[in-house]
């Protein structure tokens, strides 16, 4: 049986410890970017979900509860992914350009936003369910 915070801890270091490594051999690998950058900026991300978990559980630690804190963060996720690639596509007025806007609005999707969504995954199969209640 372990409690809410311990199990967010094990998110955040399951999402730093698996996934950042394999975004950063792909963003090396594909040399997209700069990969410390991509990795501080994905370390950001895990580390704002795991705080909304963290809250969302203190709170109240129910499947209902964290059910609802995934959707959500997955939403807003995709809407800022979505808004991004929006104005790249139809800020033709931007004063960079619309190739560079682009192709910021790609990496920060496929190198921040996408492994961020996986993040919440993880902490969402590890919170999803509660100890059982009784003594102890």
């Amino acid at each position: 049986m372990t409690r809410a915070p311990a199990r967010v801890a094990i998110g955040l270091a399951v999402s730093l410890g698996m996934i950042g490594p394999l975004q950063f051999g792909a963003v090396t690998a594909l040399d997209i970017g700069d990969p410390p950058a991509a990795v501080a900026m994905f370390a950001a991300a895990v580390v704002i979900v795991a705080v909304v978990f963290a809250a969302a559980t203190g709170w109240r630690w129910s499947p209902q509860v964290v059910r609802w804190t995934a959707v959500l963060l997955l939403t807003l996720l995709l809407a800022i992914g979505a808004a991004l690639l929006g104005y790249a596509i139809h800020g033709e007025h931007t004063p960079f350009g619309r190739n560079l806007m682009l192709g910021i609005a790609l990496f920060v999707d496929a190198v921040v936003l996408v492994p961020a969504g996986l993040s919440v995954l993880v902490h969402w199969a590890l919170l999803r369910r509660p100890p059982p209640a009784g003594p102890g």
